[in-house]
């Protein structure tokens, strides 16, 4: 079976800060990366034995997230700057798989939550629902006829997933409790979690259908400052307001390559 994997970086056990962690210049941003190449090869360690027989990860993160050279050696890595949207998306796939991902801007309870940035975007919509990343993994992998059946990320972030999908499974390595502290598993137990969820996942495969996203589409998008709207606006967008966007689509794939540039 061959299996699509998105792969982000907040997702990861024990990550909590922007700024220290996962951007390019924060201090911790090596060991970030190899702590979620640890965790993504957990993930395909399960997937193997559940039966996949090819493993493909695109590197979701901005400025990249992942220890290419520590990688496991049965996974195939997208590579970040030569892959054009849609990201490698077809029909030839059996099943796709989201890890290290985190909940959209928003959320309560939610370790890193933001909806692509965490500084340029107030919220998405995709016909007039919100939309965050975790829920454009799985309606792109319904258009091109696969389903999602994993992810992995905060306690947040799975309940997003399993909102649109309930029988996919998850796996927890974080949560931000209702206190107010964000608490992790350790890297090693996530690994163990993270391997034992993808495993189970691959028995879902041919068990969870799809999701079809209604069509015509229409997307929009509020900006955190109106300079950036006015740019939007340059490029064809329909201005709403100050700070609100928003463009149609004949599908998904359409209203999505218009907003990544593509």
């Amino acid at each position: 079976m061959k299996i699509w994997v998105m792969c982000d970086l907040e997702g990861v056990a024990g990550l909590s800060s922007f700024e220290r962690e996962v951007q390019s210049d924060s201090p911790y941003y090596e060991l970030a990366k190899r702590l979620a190449t640890q965790e993504l090869n957990a993930l395909v360690e399960g997937a193997l034995a559940g039966g996949a027989t090819e493993i493909v990860a695109i590197d979701g993160h901005g400025c990249g997230g992942l220890d290419m050279e520590n990688l496991h050696p049965e996974l195939k890595l997208g590579m970040r700057w030569a892959i054009e949207f849609p990201w490698g998306l077809d029909d030839s796939w059996d099943a796709g798989m989201l890890f290290a991902h985190h909940a959209m801007e928003g959320t309560p309870n939610a370790i890193l939550r933001h909806s692509w940035s965490h500084t340029a975007y107030g919220g998405v919509w995709l016909n007039d629902e919100p939309l965050g990343e975790i829920g454009t993994g799985i309606r792109l992998a319904g258009h091109f006829g696969f389903p999602v059946v994993f992810i992995t990320g905060d306690r947040a972030a799975v309940r997003e997933a399993q909102a649109l999908v309930p029988e996919m499974e998850g796996a927890v390595v974080k949560e931000k409790l209702p206190t107010g502290i964000g608490v992790s598993l350790s890297p090693t137990k996530s690994r163990e979690v993270i391997r034992a969820g993808a495993e189970r996942a691959m028995g879902l495969v041919s068990a969870i259908p799809p999701l079809e996203t209604n069509t015509p589409c229409e997307l929009k998008l509020k900006y955190s400052d109106a300079a950036a709207t006015a740019r939007a606006v340059e490029y064809g967008w329909q201005r709403v307001d100050e700070d609100t966007v928003v463009c149609q689509g004949a599908d998904i794939v359409e209203v999505m390559r218009k907003f990544y540039g593509g």
